[in-house]
């Protein structure tokens, strides 16, 4: 990794509002192919909608800064699609350009994965990409994920593709740090 940035990485809070909504807007405005909301949704979020996603139970904002400024951001929050609340979403990754390739996704991943195994209501995780996002997928694989299944949906910008969706069993992860650990799940 580069020397001459001072990189670390943390949880969001509500003071951090404006750093959020200002790497959030970015990334949808350079990405808007690859995320799940169209950039004007964003751009219209009342400071208040900023405030309450910031203070909702059961998601987390991770912010990459290089000295104070952010320049990556990355969520996680309990999947609303499963009912039983046992699977957590990992999503919204995004880094500045010029910080791509340093390898400082992995501090992304790395503080997800930490707070993942410590919540323990979680059984699994997912984390999705679209079609043809190599880097995306790469990163996926390498942080030990393994592939679920591919649906064929319409992206907010209108365009018909897949999104790949990828799972993580937080059980045999949690095995794995703690060997009396008894977490049952199934992927």
């Amino acid at each position: 990794m580069a020397d001459d940035h001072d990189i670390s990485i943390r949880a969001l809070d509500v003071n951090d509002l404006e750093a959020l909504r200002t790497i959030r807007i970015l990334a949808l405005e350079m990405h808007a192919d690859s995320f799940g909301e169209p950039v004007e949704t964003v751009k219209s979020r009342s400071e208040d909608k900023w405030r309450e996603m910031l203070e909702e139970k059961g998601r987390n904002f991770f912010g990459l800064f290089d000295d104070s400024t952010i320049i990556g951001m990355a969520s996680l929050s309990t999947w609303d699609t499963d009912t039983s609340g046992e699977t957590g979403l990992m999503g919204e990754d995004f880094i500045k350009p010029k910080y791509r390739g340093l390898g400082y996704s992995s501090y992304l991943y790395e503080a997800r994965l930490n707070f993942a195994v410590q919540h323990g209501a979680w059984k699994k995780l997912i984390i999705a990409h679209r079609e043809g996002l190599e880097a995306s997928r790469s990163a996926i694989v390498k942080h030990g994920f393994t592939h679920w299944k591919s649906e064929n949906v319409v992206w907010p910008d209108g365009i018909p593709d897949y999104v790949h969706l990828y799972q993580m069993d937080l059980c045999a992860l949690r095995r794995d740090i703690d060997p009396s650990e008894n977490c049952e799940c199934h992927p």
